[in-house]
């Protein structure tokens, strides 16, 4: 077993890739939690679950905005959902 040293870096080309996609929206109206569902078959769709956190603008009228953030995770490459 070769012993890897924590300062060697190695010759650069990216290991253990994960693919994910971080989505995220606004809405005016308080949401619960932010639900998405994807896949590449209708009837075998994933289901992401996310956050949804309160946001004030600075404006006049200081309005709440709802900010969804929703991480699609495990995706394939070169792949349409």
């Amino acid at each position: 077993m070769e012993h890897i040293d924590g300062d060697d870096i190695g010759d650069g080309r990216p290991q253990q890739i994960h693919l994910s996609l971080g989505l995220t929206w606004t809405t005016y109206p308080s949401c619960t939690q932010p639900i998405v569902k994807y896949g590449l078959y209708y009837d075998r769709l994933k289901t992401a679950i996310g956050n949804c956190t309160e946001f004030i603008d600075g404006g006049r009228k200081q309005r709440k905005h709802y900010i969804h953030r929703v991480r699609l995770a495990n995706l394939e490459p070169s792949t349409q959902y």
